[in-house]
């Protein structure tokens, strides 16, 4: 009963068309008509041609093919002999349909096609890219190309299809009676004309068998050769129910690719022996793979989500691109009638990662995609070729054919994954930056905000590696908080990719943030910049260098100062601005005479530069000036500010900081029934008498050193080193201009042994504080200490190193995050001629100390002596910007580093 049924429906009509060039004359043989001059001059210089129809009949009741040839007399004597009798048995091409595979009374066929070669004993007639085509109506029409049509779920279907192609179909390749043509041959019934443009295709060749995934060894470049003989594929066919019995409609085309082999080969061609034009044109294979969708479909009113998968694409000419895969194609369309509103190129801003030597692979994520169901949501994909770029036939000269005037492209019709309910997904980290500093970067994120959220992985390459491992995170545990630092990089300039995911409580983890890039800052001596030029550098081995500071803008500007001595006490003050992003510098300014600079810029630009001048004894009182230098270089507004004429006050240095509404603040040491802290503000001009704002202090020196820095919220933040080098202080203005208590940051307890001073300050975005002083331990050793404000107090300082050596100043900078940056200089051999070098420690903010890196080498004591200054960012700015400057002696520059920098 079920075969009768089957019965009753027209025969399954094949119609079989193999296409293929042809250059020269074919070889004569006592059984082969030799190929007329007009033919071979046609398909000399093409790698495709049409060599003809044919009409496969099946008897559904006994299940035997019948092949029936289709083209005219003409045709028959230039061409299509090589494939129908009498030269060539029917048998070329044989179709067989395994019954225990189908399922016929449901519309389920499993065919097998076996084409044999028409060439036998022929090899420099092998073929490349052999596909047998499936051709059936329309139902789906192409919005980006109108004339592109396929066929849905009411015509033949190929279930498993190794891809889609535009060649051969009857709609368009019309020329009747030539080789370009799909032509209905005179002995042939009117049959069955299938209107769809696009149609399937299985892929034959010998390295495939007849169930076999299409997966290609590039070496083997999809041949099909004379030697093997024949090649099958199983089809796996679905037709459309009418009624109670399948509807069997659809036509069958072979189309192959060949080009004349090197004549070096002969007799046994090999696939060497062939150039990459005996392949196809546009790219051989297209395949999609799901890369985590969240897209989902619950009923008419509730869907979503988004697709996420990657394209790979395979072109065999990409080996001799210098371009490789991406100079093959031009575009790649994507557009499917359900799930996007509308075609959409993806090429433009994809970005291809290589995937082997003829195929790339491109990400794609699709948001708020509308699928109409959970199955059946289809999505089409082209991609089109860089060249050729049509259908045209490959023949200078030839003209009259007919074919697709529309880029030439490979084709795959994707179904997409779409859930049945919208999925319960923990959020992706958002916000996800990464900076460089030295020895290490930090990678940092906004918090998501999920119920039950565990923690975040971390996970990183080189930027030149392809893509992530997303399943070995470079954390060993889950990190709770949001930012994490990599200790683990290297210091040759090696910039990294970084993602991060959510993960929950039940180890579900999110999909992977954006990328973020960073590159590890200046950890070798490579990474020093000069700020001094053949000039003041090279004065002579008398120049001594004595204190450097530094500021840095907005827009990425140092402004940097230091002091020459040529004739002690002669001093220089001198003023460069730099792109320390480029290591460019300007040129070098002379501001005045004095020493102990200190430098802060304000929104115009305009450098605002303080400095000392005078020992502080009788023959040379102290005097404090001020200058500033426009972004022009101009030195204007040289005014004295304050003169002392009390006791050795040589180590005073003056401090200077400007408010984000442009106002100056200067703070020194000066001297008034007592030592202490004075400061004035205003603008140039008109500033404010001096105003001492801190307690008295008795010692033989004012090494109050005091230092001011603005904070975010408008408050003005001041450190500076009291009664007899014991005592490091702190103090702040708030926005009303009343300074607050002075509040004791560390004490020397028994100033016999110990000494505090040198004391720095950066406040971050918070309004927290950060303050470095050095200790001095039996009046001998020295030793960096760092503490902060931010559980309110000062009351957990961290010893940065211990060891019983010499520590030089220590200085402090900040980023917008909360981290401090802590740089000071060491004598490791100070028996043995010294051994000086700059390190840089981070506390991050909770206040662990991450890393501690060496950033500068080790030198005696003639070479580089450092001296530490600090750049920080102004945090009302929002950019972020750390750097390290240092002193030299001899003949050296001063010299900069950047310790970090947000990327």
């Amino acid at each position: 009963m079920r075969f009768a049924a089957i019965h009753r429906i027209s025969a399954i009509c094949i119609m079989v068309v193999i296409a293929s060039g042809c250059a020269g004359n074919a070889p004569t043989t006592p059984d082969i008509v030799p190929i007329t001059d007009g033919a071979a001059k046609a398909v000399q210089t093409n790698n495709r041609s049409n060599w003809g129809y044919f009409e496969i009949s099946i008897d559904t009741n006994t299940l035997e093919a019948r092949v029936i040839p289709l083209r005219s007399a003409e045709f028959n004597a230039n061409v299509t002999q090589f494939m129908q009798p009498p030269v060539s048995p029917t048998s070329r091409i044989t179709v067989s349909i395994d019954a225990g595979a189908s399922d016929f009374p449901n519309g389920l066929f499993a065919v097998d096609v076996t084409l044999l070669h028409p060439f036998p004993g022929l090899d420099q007639y092998s073929g490349f890219d052999v596909r047998g085509i499936l051709m059936a109506n329309e139902s789906v029409i192409s919005d980006q190309y109108p004339n592109l049509s396929w066929s849905g779920i009411d015509e033949a279907r190929l279930l498993n299809a190794d891809g889609w192609t535009r060649w051969w179909n009857w709609s368009e390749f019309t020329t009747y009676g030539s080789i370009f043509g799909y032509t209905e041959g005179a002995l042939a019934t009117p049959g069955f004309a299938p209107t769809a443009t696009l149609n399937p295709y299985k892929y034959f060749a010998d390295t495939l068998e007849a169930e076999d995934e299409l997966v290609i060894d590039p070496e083997t470049r999809g041949f099909f050769s004379v030697l093997k003989g024949s090649n099958t594929r199983r089809y796996m066919i679905q037709f459309t129910m009418n009624g109670p019995s399948p509807l069997i409609v659809f036509a069958y085309a072979v189309d192959a690719g060949w080009d004349q082999p090197d004549s070096s080969g002969a007799p046994h061609y090999e696939i060497d022996d062939f150039s990459l034009l005996a392949n196809c044109q546009e790219p051989y294979l297209v395949r999609v793979e799901d890369a985590g969708s969240t897209a989902y479909w619950e009923n008419s009113s509730t869907y979503g989500g988004d697709l996420i998968f990657d394209i790979t694409v395979y072109d065999w000419q990409a080996v001799e691109n210098p371009n490789g895969l991406p100079g093959e194609i031009t575009a790649i369309w994507l557009e499917s009638p359900s799930l996007i509103a509308a075609p959409i190129d993806i090429l433009p801003t994809a970005t291809a990662s290589p995937n082997g030597p003829t195929s790339s692979v491109y990400h794609v994520e699709l948001t708020d995609i509308t699928p109409s169901a959970v199955t059946g949501q289809t999505l089409l994909i082209g991609v089109e070729s860089a060249d050729p770029l049509d259908y045209a036939p490959n023949l200078p000269g030839v003209t009259g054919f007919e074919y697709p005037e529309e880029p030439l492209a490979a084709y795959l019709l994707w179904e997409a994954t779409i859930l049945d309910e919208a999925p319960i997904l923990i959020p992706i980290p958002q916000g996800v930056e990464s900076c460089g500093a030295a020895g290490v970067v930090e990678i940092h994120w906004g918090p998501v905000n999920w119920p039950t959220l565990t923690g975040y992985n971390i996970f990183r390459k080189e930027s030149t590696e392809p893509s992530f491992d997303l399943g070995t995170p470079l954390n060993s545990v889950l990190v709770t908080n949001e930012y994490y630092y990599d200790t683990d990089v290297l210091d040759d300039g090696t910039t990294y990719d970084y993602v991060v995911t959510s993960v929950d409580f039940d180890l579900t983890e999110s999909p992977p943030s954006d990328m973020t890039s960073a590159t590890p800052l200046y950890t070798s001596p490579s990474g020093f910049i000069d700020l001094d030029g053949p000039g003041d550098g090279t004065m002579g081995s008398d120049t001594v260098l004595n204190v450097v500071n530094a500021a840095i803008a907005p827009d990425g500007t140092a402004y940097i100062v230091w002091d020459f001595n040529y004739d002690w006490p002669d001093f220089h003050v001198k003023f460069v601005r730099g792109d320390v992003e480029a290591g460019t510098f300007g040129t070098t300014v002379t501001v005045g005479d004095g020493d102990k600079p200190d430098v802060a810029f304000d929104s115009e630009g305009t450098a605002h530069i303080v400095w000392g001048s005078g020992s502080g004894d009788s023959s040379y009182p102290k005097e404090y000036w001020y200058a500033n230098v426009d972004t022009d270089d101009v030195v204007s507004d040289l005014m004295l500010l304050h003169t002392i004429n009390y006791g050795n006050n040589w180590s005073v240095e003056p401090t200077v900081a400007v408010t984000p509404d442009d106002e100056v603040h200067i703070a020194f040491a000066g001297y008034e029934d007592g030592w202490g802290v004075f400061y004035v503000h205003g603008t140039p001009g008109d500033f404010s008498t001096p105003e001492k704002i801190s307690s008295n202090y008795t010692s033989f020196i004012a090494d109050v050193n005091p230092n001011l820095v603005p904070g975010a919220d408008g408050r003005l933040h001041l450190t500076w080193t009291g009664t007899s080098l014991e005592l490091i202080m702190y103090m702040v203005r708030d926005t009303d201009g009343v300074w607050g208590p002075e509040i004791e940051v560390a004490n020397a307890a028994d100033p016999n042994v110990y000494r505090n001073y040198r004391g720095d300050l950066a406040v971050d975005n918070h309004g927290v504080a950060h303050v470095t002083w050095n200790e001095e331990d039996n009046l001998n050793d020295n030793h960096p200490w760092y503490a902060n404000n931010r559980s309110g107090s000062f009351d957990n300082p961290i010893q940065l190193e211990s060891e019983d050596i010499t520590n030089g100043p220590v200085s402090v900078a900040c980023d917008r995050d909360g981290n401090a940056y802590v740089i000071w200089y060491t004598d490791m051999d100070p028996e043995d001629g010294h051994d000086w070098q700059t390190w840089v420690a981070l506390i991050d903010r909770d206040d662990n100390v991450v890393i501690t890196t060496q950033v500068s080498e080790g030198s005696t004591h003639e070479a580089v002596i450092p001296s530490m200054a600090s750049i920080t960012y102004p945090c009302y700015s929002g950019e972020v910007d750390v750097m390290g400057v240092w002193k030299a002696i001899g003949s050296l520059p001063p010299q900069v580093a950047r310790i970090r920098t947000d990327q």
